[in-house]
């Protein structure tokens, strides 16, 4: 999809404070206190065609606490605890995800989580980005694993492992594990919102329709009308100026306009959706 927007990186357009960019970390849900290790250095190479190399067990043997692999500039670590998301975030965000009837129940029973992260220089973005779904989606083929909390969304394993292995299959950036589409409503309008852009240094966007237009609007078009814009803005590293337009082609223009945001914290960029 070709979209029409400049490419800008002037900071001073920006009014939001990032500071979570490059922050991929979260916890996998697990509904008994154990994991098996040599499972998900298995399971990782059988997912992704990737050997890991734990440093850690090759200081400690008998450690089954953690994995710690060094691939390329990046690390990956993957660290069991006992005990689950303190003060009850995990059950707090589940009622996030209107997609999973069962995601409040399965987050108020897990008892041990595994912390996923992957850290490196931010100049390698979108591989840590990638990785780190890789690292989650193998954590979640764990035998007593029942979700994944990426904070402020807790993802079903099915659904998150069906969307990385088929972006891994077809090459492609796997953008809605990393992104969540949000939907809210009151009596004037439903939006649907962005929740991840931060982490890669762009303004959440959202779309508003009226709710007397919503009759002619299927949600799910305007899903995925967001993801061709958010993979074009992740994937080119674009920078939306208010006032701009967006579209697939010249003709196709879809406004541009940055302010607080409606349906989300701090600002967002609101993008006109033509019905």
């Amino acid at each position: 999809m070709g979209l029409f927007g400049k490419k800008n990186k002037d900071e001073e357009i920006r009014a939001t404070e990032f500071t979570n960019v490059g922050a991929f970390s979260g916890f996998v849900l697990l509904n008994e206190p154990e994991w098996d290790k040599k499972q998900f250095l298995a399971d990782f190479k059988a997912d992704w065609g990737i050997e890991l190399e734990d440093e850690g067990s090759a200081e400690n043997p008998d450690d089954d606490i953690a994995v710690f692999a060094h691939i390329g500039e990046l690390t990956l670590m993957v660290g069991f605890t006992p005990v689950p998301v303190p003060y009850g975030e995990a059950e707090i965000w589940a009622q996030a995800n209107y997609r999973w009837a069962e995601a409040v129940d399965v987050a108020k029973a897990h008892k041990a989580t595994l912390l996923v992260g992957v850290k490196g220089d931010n100049e390698h973005l979108l591989d840590k980005a990638k990785l780190y779904v890789k690292a989650v989606a193998t954590a979640l083929n764990q035998k007593h694993a029942t979700g994944y909390y990426d904070p402020r969304i807790v993802y079903e394993p099915e659904w998150y492992r069906r969307f990385a292995l088929a972006a891994h299959e077809y090459d492609a950036f796997p953008s809605m594990n990393l992104i969540w589409y949000g939907m809210y409503t009151d009596r004037k309008q439903v939006g649907i919102y962005t929740l991840g852009m931060r982490r890669f240094g762009k303004e959440e966007m959202e779309v508003l329709i009226p709710s007397k237009e919503m009759q002619s609007v299927r949600p799910g078009d305007i899903i995925e009308f967001l993801s061709d814009i958010v993979d074009y803005v992740i994937m080119e590293d674009v920078t939306f100026r208010d006032g701009e337009t967006v579209g697939p082609t010249a003709e196709e223009k879809h406004p541009i306009t940055f302010g607080k945001g409606v349906g989300i914290d701090g600002n967002s960029l609101k993008i006109g959706y033509i019905i």
